[in-house]
């Protein structure tokens, strides 16, 4: 019942709306751009429910308990998996090659695997998509133009190696040069887990990322 005002007429008590059966993960970003028109955000209907993108998984140290890592992602609900190696500054052509840091046959078997045990595949293959995707931590202003179209040779060569790539500015000027240059990088990082970000967010540098067709993730 609601409260009785003073002209005898009772007040509806106000009701906070029901919480959503479909509120987004905690990596749920915007735009991102996938193989096959994929979007980060963009959940599909499935049989048996929502399938979700979790797109930034750290490869566990042992890729022997990467089968149990994938079953479990999968087991809930998540049916796009991007895996994520990090790292500072510009890409070592030796060490940061996508089959260096974990080889896509690797992926696809565990993938397998998983479905296999958690009885989630079928009789035509996976049902997944397992991704490959770069982290790169930049703080000096110079690096960021590894991330630009201009970059080529071996450099060139990791971030093609990548099914999707990541940059996290540390500062306003690799920030700014981020949005308006890196159009290499389908995403930008926005990463709150220090308490605040390191840089001010300008309306026109997100504005210019936006043009490049980058997108933000929240962290």
């Amino acid at each position: 019942m609601g409260r009785r005002s003073k002209n005898g007429r009772h007040r509806a008590k106000r009701q906070s709306p029901a919480p959503s059966d479909t509120s987004p993960s905690s990596y749920t970003m915007s735009r991102t751009r996938l193989p096959g028109g994929c979007r980060g955000s963009r959940r599909k209907r499935m049989r048996d429910g929502t399938q979700y993108h979790d797109l930034n998984v750290p490869i566990p140290r042992s890729q022997g308990t990467l089968v149990g890592l994938v079953g479990r992602l999968l087991s809930t609900g998540y049916g796009v998996l991007a895996f994520s190696h990090t790292i500072y500054g510009r890409p070592d052509a030796k060490k940061d090659q996508a089959d260096t840091v974990l080889k896509d046959s690797i992926v696809r078997s565990a993938a397998m695997a998983a479905e296999s045990e958690y009885g989630l595949g079928n009789q035509q293959g996976p049902t997944s998509t397992m991704l490959r995707r770069l982290n790169a931590v930049v703080e000096e202003l110079s690096d960021i133009a590894y991330y630009s179209a201009d970059v080529g040779g071996e450099v060139g060569d990791v971030l093609k190696s990548y099914d999707i790539v990541a940059v996290s500015p540390r500062s306003d000027a690799t920030f700014s040069s981020a949005c308006s240059t890196a159009n290499r990088a389908d995403i930008i990082m926005l990463d709150y887990t220090t308490g605040r970000l390191p840089f001010k967010l300008k309306s026109s540098a997100v504005k210019a990322a936006s043009q490049l067709g980058i997108a933000f993730e929240l962290c």
